[in-house]
């Protein structure tokens, strides 16, 4: 387990089991998961994969926004050995069915009904379906298709495979960007990644114990280096907004210490402040001026 993203889990675990690893927004009230829930969850996750099917070497398919329930999924894969492989939440039908043939992938964790039903064409690539949000689902759960809940097992099973890690294992399938055809699997040992995030570290000054904002997408290489991997190893607490639609509420609420944002929203974001210290009152605008220089 030594020298791998899970003896990061495992220590915090230990040293601070009741800091927050997770928050989520959910009906407007921010839930936590501390160091112990995750790891406890991680290992029964994994005790439950096992029991259905999921082996060292395998394919565990993760569709969906980001959550806890995606990061609880990835761990425990790789606690199994199981390599977790990400699909972006846009994506098509058609290339859903892609990855899971190309793949030969075990199983599948999808975070709701709008991606369960992506791949249902393609429910007999794999051997089962886990759903995490269950509200309104209870005509769904039948046959290969489980509820998330479900699939919490036996946590010793989760404990022997965790002692059997290494860090040149597979710990992440990463799609690339397919610009000049269909996307292809990048894959990334325990060691790749953190040596990524120590080179990343250097550059852009880490800081332990920072809360960080989880948005982008988890499929790509970027948002895993700074939510599953910084969270990791520097012991961040990870926030996930309610829904895209409440992304800048939740954004003003967490204010996180480290935040990543393509150009677009960085313009999107100075267009509104700008469009609203247009109307604002001689005192708001004052005090503009004077933060703005």
């Amino acid at each position: 387990m030594e020298g791998t993203l899970l003896a990061y889990l495992h220590h915090h675990a230990t040293e601070r089991p009741h800091a927050p690893a997770l928050r989520v927004k959910r009906l407007g009230v921010w839930q936590k998961t501390s160091w112990k829930e995750l790891l406890e969850r991680t290992l029964r996750l994994a005790g439950g994969l096992w029991a259905l099917g999921l082996r060292e070497g395998e394919v565990l398919a993760i569709l969906g926004y980001n959550a806890p329930e995606w990061v609880e999924a990835e761990l425990a894969a790789q606690t199994l050995g199981a390599l977790p492989m990400g699909i972006y939440a846009d994506a098509m039908p058609e290339e859903v069915g892609y990855f899971l043939e190309f793949t030969g992938a075990k199983g599948i964790v999808v975070s709701d009904e709008e991606q369960l039903d992506k791949v249902y064409p393609h429910l007999h690539l794999v051997d089962f379906v886990l759903v995490w949000e269950e509200a309104g689902m209870s005509r769904h759960f039948q046959g290969k298709v489980l509820r998330f809940s479900q699939a919490l097992g036996d946590p010793k099973v989760g404990e022997e495979a965790l002692k059997k890690r290494r860090p040149e294992e597979i710990a992440l399938l990463a799609p690339t960007s397919g610009t000049t055809g269909r996307s292809k699997l990048a894959m990334l040992s325990h060691q790749n990644l953190l040596a990524g995030h120590f080179a990343l570290g250097q550059a852009l000054g880490f800081q332990k114990g920072a809360w960080v904002f989880s948005y982008l997408p988890l499929p790509w290489i970027g948002e895993q280096m700074l939510t599953v991997v910084q969270g990791l190893v520097e012991g961040s607490t990870v926030h996930f907004p309610e829904d895209p639609t409440t992304l800048r509420e939740d954004l003003k609420e967490v204010q996180p210490d480290f935040f990543l944002a393509p150009p677009r929203l960085w313009e999107d974001m100075a267009s509104l402040i700008q469009s609203r210290m247009a109307d604002a009152d001689l005192l708001k605008a004052f005090f503009y001026r004077v933060g703005m220089g």
